[in-house]
Parts: structure tokens; C-alpha cells; sequence
């Protein structure tokens, strides 16, 4: 698997399974393909924040956890960068949500 490229303080979503309708169907008329990016990355903060259990620092320990079946899947949270490379290396799926500054 390849490098997930991450600020330090940018959560990961463990997703094994679900992706997040983002409503990219639903574009606006006259809005650059940067602000319609940025926009979804925003529907996409707001459902993750809003729908699931920011763990942290304790981002790989909860992942174990869901893989041992002691957890749901429903989790975010900012593993170090040797962890995010072990995760990959073991062949976990990741999803690294950008947070988006307002201009």
C-alpha cells in the first residue's frame, strides 16, 4: 500500500467497510472544481465529527480493537506516522479527511 500523506494534526477514519456519501452529485452551477472540493471535504468533516467517536491519539489501539471484534467500527482520531505506516503495511484500509481552512 502507498503513504497516506497527512498533516500531524489531520484526523484518519478507520473504513473498512463504508463510504460517506459526500453529495458530490450534487454540484453547484458556476463553482471552481477547487470550492466544490473544498465543499465536499467540509460535508465530509461535519458527518465524520458528528457520526463518529473522535479517539485521538489512541487511534491505533481502538483500530486493534475494532479488528478483535471488542468495538465498533465508527472511530477517527491522528496516529503518528509509524503507526499510520503500520496500519498500511498490515493492510488496513485508511481514509484521511484534510480539514479545510476558510479563506
Amino acid at each position: 500500500m502507498g503513504n497516506i500523506p497527512h498533516g500531524r494534526d489531520d484526523p484518519l477514519i478507520f473504513f473498512p467497510d463504508n463510504p460517506v456519501d459526500a453529495g458530490v452529485r450534487n454540484r453547484k452551477p458556476g463553482r471552481s472544481i477547487l470550492g466544490q472540493a473544498k465543499a465536499v471535504l467540509r460535508r465530509i468533516n461535519k458527518y465524520v465529527e458528528k457520526n463518529f467517536e473522535n479517539v485521538g491519539k489512541k487511534f491505533y489501539k481502538e483500530v486493534k480493537k475494532s479488528q478483535a471484534g471488542k468495538r465498533d467500527e465508527k472511530f477517527y482520531g491522528t496516529p503518528s506516522e509509524e503507526e499510520v505506516s503500520k496500519l498500511l503495511d498490515e493492510g488496513v484500509d485508511l481514509f484521511h479527511v484534510p480539514k479545510v481552512k476558510d479563506n
